[in-house]
Formats: C-alpha cells, structure tokens, sequence
C-alpha cells in the first residue's frame, strides 16, 4: 500500500513534562486510525537505535522478523534495539501510546545492560511491572504521561558512563553517521575498546551499528524527499561506490534503494509500530 492510498492516521507527539526526563525520552507518542474491513496495513520497521515502550489499546497486530518469524502482539511490550529491519501488519482498529527512549535512554532506568534486549520484543512487566498494570485505557493521555514519567522518576539511577555515550551519539548523529569511530573528536580521554564495550551495554548496539542506522536513517529521508541519484547518496554518505552503499540499504530495509521509494510506509522515527 502507497501512502497515497493510505488515509486517515492520526499520529501526534509529546514532549516529557520533566525536564529531567527530556534527557532521556524523545518523545511520548499516540498513533491510532480505523482500517477498512479486509485491509491490512504494512509498515517497514527500520533500526534506528531507539527503544520503545509500547502500549497496544486496539486490535493485536502482528510483527515479522527478517528472518520470517512472526507473533501477535497485544499485550504491553518493550521492544529494544533492533539491528536489521522487521515488518508489521496491522488489521482493524490501531491504537497505539507509547514511549521512546533515545539510543542511551533506557540504560539509567534498569540494572541490566541494555544489550540484553537487542532484537528482542520484551512483555513490559518484566521490565517495568508498575508502568504494565497502569489502567491506560481509563486514562487520558495527559494522565498516562504524567503516570509514566512519575514512575520512572522513582526507578532512575544514573550511570557513570551514560555521558560519555551519550556524548558519543551525539557527535555520530551530527557527523550523520559517516565519521569512522577513531576520527571523532571527543572531550574526554578514554580507550576505544573501552568506549566500545560501554556503549554496546548502554544502547545494545556498537558504535559502528550505530552510526550505519544513523545513515540509513538519513539516506530514507533523502530518498522521501525524493532524491533518486543513488551515487549523489553514496558520496554525500561517504559510501566508496554505488554497490557498497546499496549492499548496506538492503541489510537494514530489506529492499535496495531503487525498490525502496518514496511512497514505502515506514514508523521508524519517533514512533515506531514494533
């Protein structure tokens, strides 16, 4: 389905309250639309580093790894890292609330290393049993945020090394994920093995996984925008040809870029539907 067939989604975003929280959250999000009977609605699922907590209030949908794995999902989840796309087909009434955490975000808020919950799709009371059980159906959406961030106020512990990731993705999401690890400059002396070994437990990902979503992510958005000169894309992403650069597309949206055009429906930024 092209987006040009595809009407009627409502999607809005809003920002924490806290201005602690701000730190670590992108956004809150509500996503929700009524789909004819009969139709299903795909959505490519691209990384981009982010985690999400995720609330499901209408109809289960079901989620499709890259390697042909599928589940139906209903019930309150934390989906963590990803590192290769996943398909989600929705059905009926969507409803959708939840949160997203920046690459970093979620690290200060457990005791286990985020990158136990790369590639994996979580039922949020393992994680957060206080934020599952919250009676979001019955609330509006200014009272789930307020609920939501109260509770994880009360489970933050900040980390020692969560700046210095954090400084990290920053400086690859301003270099647009095209610098090499050792040429970027940062304020701090620390060993990249180290550096590496940190950031994979704060974000679930390595920095070079990192940075390759990053690029991706923007090489999408010039694509939507509806630049179509693939060896423009290669050089200004600091790819060394054409086949490099599409070799890589397709490993994070299972489609080259010449299949991926601008009419592919995907909620890979702020709100992510998996």
């Amino acid at each position: 389905m092209s987006e040009a067939q595809f009407k009627g989604i409502y999607s809005e975003e809003f920002q924490p309250q806290s201005t602690l929280l701000q730190h670590y959250i992108v956004s809150f999000w509500h996503l929700k639309t009524e789909l004819p009977e009969g139709m299903v609605l795909s959505s490519r699922d691209v990384p981009n580093g982010n985690i999400q907590l995720i609330f499901n209030l209408g109809d289960a949908f079901t989620g499709e790894k890259q390697s042909g794995a599928s589940r139906a999902l209903r019930q309150p989840i934390l989906r963590g890292p990803q590192r290769s796309f996943n398909l989600v087909h929705k059905t009926g009434h969507i409803n959708l609330f939840g949160l997203t955490f920046s690459p970093f975000g979620l690290a200060d808020f457990i005791m286990q290393p985020v990158s136990d919950f790369t590639d994996t799709i979580q039922p949020l009371e393992e994680i957060f049993p206080s934020i599952a059980i919250l009676p979001v159906h019955t609330l509006s959406v200014k009272e789930r945020i307020a609920c939501i961030e109260n509770l994880l106020l009360q489970s933050l512990q900040p980390k020692s090394h969560t700046a210095a990731v954090a400084t990290l993705i920053g400086k690859i999401n301003q270099s647009k994920g095209t610098l090499p690890l050792k040429d970027i400059e940062l304020p701090f002396k620390i060993s990249l093995k180290h550096l590496e070994r940190i950031f994979k437990a704060t974000t679930g990902l390595t920095p070079k996984q990192y940075a390759q979503q990053v690029r991706i992510n923007h090489i999408i958005h010039d694509i939507h925008q509806g630049e179509e000169d693939l060896l423009q894309l290669a050089t200004t992403y600091n790819f060394c040809d054409v086949a490099h650069l599409s070799k890589d597309f397709k490993t994070f949206t299972g489609l080259t870029p010449g299949k991926f055009n601008r009419h592919t429906i995907t909620f890979n930024h702020s709100y992510t539907a998996m």
